[in-house]
């Protein structure tokens, strides 16, 4: 049985590294044995961006590593200025902020992994109102400037995949079954015909 990490792991490979259709990789997965419906199957799929959505999305998904560049540099500055008395929550603020979100966002802008996008989008939420909480509280308008970067990634991180997302639609059609004709729901994704097989010219995809 296929989990549905196994089944992104394949919808990724086929639409990313085969150049097959989101269709054809949705008729593939399907036939695989799991306990994932097929409305989850084509949920994976759409999430799997093409190489037209990809570049064009090219300029936000640049801003959007721009951004975690710069929380990288902003969480080093806050651990050099606290490296007097530093404490284990700023290690483990400068570990995840500083380190594992932005790492995750660049990797998922530069492979096409939708679901890193809403994780990193949900923390850099969580830091945007920390941040202009603390520029509140100081009433310090430099606190503030530092937080546009973490404001950037979590807009960024909700905008993009909704623009890569490959929709599809919902429709009855008639199979045979064992002899008979029957009434059945299936998904059909909404691509050009040449978006398939479009060379892969995307510079940020790998």
């Amino acid at each position: 049985m296929h989990s549905k990490s196994q089944l992104r792991r394949k919808a990724h490979r086929l639409i990313r590294k085969d150049h097959k259709g989101h269709q054809t990789a949705y008729d593939e997965l399907k036939q695989l044995k799991s306990d994932s419906p097929k409305v989850d199957i084509a949920e994976i799929v759409s999430k799997v961006p093409s190489d037209a959505k990809n570049r064009k999305t090219q300029g936000l998904r640049i801003a959007f590593i721009i951004c975690l560049g710069l929380v990288f540099i902003i969480r080093v500055l806050d651990l050099i200025a606290n490296i007097g008395f530093i404490s284990i929550s700023n290690i483990i603020v400068f570990l995840f902020h500083g380190i594992t979100l932005p790492a995750l966002g660049i990797v998922g802008a530069l492979t096409s992994r939708i679901r890193y996008y809403k994780l990193v989008a949900v923390f850099m939420t969580l830091s945007t109102l920390g941040t202009v909480f603390s520029a509140v509280q100081y009433e310090s308008n430099l606190v503030l400037a530092f937080a546009i970067p973490f404001i950037g990634a979590a807009i960024l991180g909700f905008v993009i995949p909704a623009k890569i997302k490959v929709l599809y639609q919902k429709k009855m059609v008639q199979r045979e079954l064992k002899g008979r004709t029957v009434n059945v729901y299936e998904y059909f994704f909404n691509e050009s015909k040449t978006t398939s097989t479009e060379d892969n010219n995307d510079l940020l995809d790998m």
